[in-house]
């Protein structure tokens, strides 16, 4: 049994096949990578169309949309509102009798709603006394570095002149200082 193996067209048979997948290989990268760029961008449109029509939509609720509000029974009427008008006068009322209900829930998880003031409502979410506090430590703290600062300077300084003035009277008192001074003047004369 004898096998031959033509191979003179090797070469061109590796070279077609060679830029065949090369070419289909750039073609797969750069439909991925202009897939990526166009979702990208697609999607950035699409989020802020979406976010724009959402926008618009609550805007048209809010002007347009009627609630109901009172009890028939208690004889005060039923009244009708916009949703921006009632929105509107529930602000003004907690601003103008400085109250409003707040949901809470207790240790059991039942939720309940209780009315309470801004300072309550300030009181019981920001402890004020604790910030005071620490920024008056705080400011104490460095007031008295400053002013222990201040009187060891005024201390030393203080100290130094002193200790110059008595060396230098005990200098000048000494027999040695009395011979050096006697001898400038009999220089100076």
């Amino acid at each position: 049994m004898k096998v031959t193996i033509d191979l003179e067209n090797l070469e061109s048979i590796v070279q077609t096949t060679l830029e065949q997948n090369s070419r289909e290989a750039i073609h797969k990268a750069l439909e991925s990578v202009a897939q990526r760029e166009v979702d990208k961008a697609l999607e950035n449109d699409v989020d802020e169309g979406i976010n724009k029509i959402v926008e618009s939509y609550i805007r048209e609720y809010l002007v347009t949309a009627k609630i109901q509000v009172g009890n028939s029974w208690s004889g005060e009427g039923i009244k009708e509102f916009t949703v921006e008008e009632y929105l509107k006068s529930k602000v003004a009322e907690i601003f103008e009798k400085q109250i409003f209900s707040v949901k809470s829930k207790d240790r059991w998880g039942d939720t309940h709603t209780e009315t309470i003031t801004f300072q309550e409502f300030v009181e019981k979410h920001f402890d004020v006394e604790k910030y005071a506090k620490t920024y008056l430590e705080r400011i104490a703290k460095d007031v008295k570095n400053e002013v222990d600062r201040k009187i060891q300077s005024l201390l030393d300084d203080a100290m130094r002149h002193t200790l110059a003035d008595n060396v230098f009277t005990i200098v000048s008192a000494s027999e040695t200082y009395q011979k050096i001074q006697n001898s400038i003047k009999l220089l100076g004369e």
